[in-house]
């Protein structure tokens, strides 16, 4: 057994969140739901457990080291590291898990559901979702590498993320160079077309954005720059959803 797992036993929950992004629970969510699949399947000298490429994987993801170094964290080798974060990466990418845990709201229970949750956190009524766009830094890409450039000067990928008063992602593109706006992302996206075309159950159901997007019946944004009490009330609320 890798002795770093009895390290790992010993850190506080705060710990394993500032080196793996993840609390304790979420980890062992993790290595419940996927131990079959990540266990070895032969016999040898140094095999190495679900739990340990769940943690290496982590711990690469969270800070883009190289993975020599994450090996000498969690002694590993670097080759070792490599197969670990490819095994791991390739079950949380795939279609099957990705829609049992991403999905968007549309049939009205769903939708008013999470109308629910958005009114109990922030007191802000017929939210659906909440979208916003994250730099992801990358390595220079060799093809249309300025493409990738974004307004504070790195390489990266504008990833759209969205979310439910629960905060838990709900819809994901992680497609378009670091300099394509939040806006066209959006545009570009599935669930722009869910909402124009009105598949998304209700007659009051909205998604809220930041500044950065085009107000719509069904966007709702801040003012850029509230007139009165109630403006400014309206910004503040929005806010707390975010």
């Amino acid at each position: 057994m890798n002795e770093w797992l009895d390290t790992y036993e010993n850190l506080t929950n705060m710990e394993v969140v500032q080196r793996y992004r993840l609390d304790k629970n979420g980890i062992d969510r993790l290595n419940e739901e996927y131990v079959d699949r990540l266990s070895p399947r032969t016999l040898g000298q140094r095999n190495v457990s679900a739990l340990e490429k769940i943690l290496v994987t982590l711990r690469y993801f969270a800070s883009g080291d190289f993975q020599i170094n994450d090996g000498d964290i969690h002694k590993l080798s670097q080759p070792s590291v490599s197969r670990a974060v490819s095994q791991f990466t390739e079950i949380l990418a795939n279609r099957e898990t990705m829609t049992r845990h991403i999905s968007f709201p549309i049939n009205m229970h769903d939708v008013t559901r999470v109308k629910a949750d958005f009114q109990g956190m922030a007191n802000f009524p017929n939210v659906v979702a909440v979208v916003d766009g994250t730099q992801v830094q990358i390595q220079a890409p060799n093809v249309n590498e300025e493409a990738y450039v974004n307004r504070m000067g790195y390489h990266s990928i504008n990833t759209q993320v969205i979310f439910n008063g629960q905060d838990r992602l709900i819809d994901l593109v992680a497609r378009w160079p670091g300099s394509t706006h939040d806006s066209r992302i959006l545009r570009e996206s599935g669930v722009f077309q869910l909402f124009e075309r009105g598949h998304v159950a209700g007659e009051n159901k909205n998604l809220l954005g930041d500044s950065g997007y085009p107000c719509k019946q069904w966007l709702l944004t801040p003012y850029l720059n509230p007139a009165n009490a109630q403006q400014v009330k309206y910004n503040r609320y929005i806010t707390r959803c975010f």
